[in-house]
């Protein structure tokens, strides 16, 4: 288990847990259990047009973006989050999901 990788900090996790390694690991594991799953749910909410079920997807993962320190797609999480509220589309948008899947999924890599 590293405590920062390419994509992530774990010092917020630290701080939360106040240094309970135990605890720690319980909530890096369920995160990499979960993440891959709301990732997925996602960009296949996206790709069928649901633009509010994507956004809530979105909603789910912001507090683990905060949490394990992936500042780096914080703003893309956020953007992707108040497009599904809004149900509306932009050129953009299709790059926020896949910087996300990106991230996300080499966080879990960096942390299993």
């Amino acid at each position: 288990m590293q405590s920062e990788g390419t994509y992530h900090n774990l010092e917020t996790l630290r701080l939360t847990t106040e240094g309970d390694k135990d605890f720690e690991a319980i909530l890096i594991q369920a995160f990499c259990e979960e993440a891959p799953g709301m990732v997925q749910g996602m960009k296949e909410a996206y790709e069928s047009g649901n633009l509010q079920e994507m956004g809530r997807h979105a909603h789910s993962l912001k507090p683990n973006a905060q949490m394990f320190g992936i500042d780096s797609i914080r703003e893309s999480i956020l953007a992707v989050e108040t497009l599904g509220k809004e149900n509306r589309t932009t050129p953009e948008l299709a790059g926020y999901i896949d910087e996300i899947v990106l991230v996300l999924t080499q966080v879990v890599k960096e942390l299993e």
